[in-house]
């Protein structure tokens, strides 16, 4: 175990930090999509995250394999990492979509002004987007970084 943590790249730990917090976004998605005030699911967002999720996994951990040494098996690993970073902001712009006129509600007049649960689900769904933009931004740097190191 030791060896393998040895040779990976500053790549391997933002996709396992961009894995990490696309499943805490996730779990705050599905709060806020249950929560009283909202009360609605939108699969894409819960498919495309388990996706980016599986996605960041896999480009983490297969350049650790000994099998990756062609350039066709590193081109397919960069794509799968690339393509995690898509998915998570595509998630978020769903997200987004499906919040942004309760949030013009919530914060921009005095319609929702004495209601806890769309103060609570508001705040909520704001964290969410800043968890998934988190996510993704990890994800993005990490495309650009090495997922092992090269003297390794």
């Amino acid at each position: 175990m030791s060896a393998s943590v040895n040779k990976s790249g500053s790549g391997f730990y933002f996709a396992i930090l961009a894995a990490a917090l696309a499943i805490v976004s996730l779990i705050i998605y599905g709060m806020n999509a249950a929560s009283q005030y909202y009360n609605d699911v939108n699969l894409q967002v819960i498919i495309m995250t388990i996706l980016a999720v599986i996605f960041c996994a896999a480009a983490a951990i297969l350049p650790q394999l000994n099998f990756t040494q062609n350039i066709g098996a590193k081109i397919a690993i960069d794509i799968i990492f690339i393509s995690a970073a898509v998915l998570l902001v595509w998630s978020v712009m769903i997200f987004i979509g499906d919040r942004v006129e309760s949030l013009a509600y919530v914060f921009g007049s005095d319609l929702e002004s004495d209601n806890i649960a769309a103060q609570s689900g508001a705040r909520q769904a704001v964290t969410g987007f800043i968890l998934y933009f988190t996510a993704w931004l990890s994800a993005v740097i990490g495309t650009f970084l090495s997922l092992v190191k090269k003297n390794a």
